[in-house]
């Protein structure tokens, strides 16, 4: 398992949303705060992209949570996620 500081991993998954965001025609500034989906800016497409993110990051696995959508509509949600998993200190 990978683990990352918080900040480290924070400046890469937003990066990482920017690039889809950017994608789809959408500024590449967001709140981590900000839900996504319900924005319009995100779809389930890209939630399965962010999802292979995280397993490329930090050998995430859906294996270890109960799958829930919800998890990836906000940028902090997904930050605490990996938090509460131990892939973030």
């Amino acid at each position: 398992m990978i683990v990352k500081s918080i900040a480290e991993a924070e400046t890469e998954l937003k990066d990482f949303i920017g690039s889809l965001l950017d994608s789809r025609g959408h500024s590449k500034q967001f709140s981590m705060s900000e839900n996504l989906v319900a924005a319009g800016k995100l779809d389930s497409l890209a939630i399965v992209e962010i999802i292979v993110f995280l397993e490329g990051q930090y050998n995430f696995s859906l294996d270890k949570i109960d799958f829930n959508p919800k998890l990836f509509e906000r940028g902090e949600d997904i930050l605490k996620l990996c938090q509460d998993l131990g892939y973030i200190a």
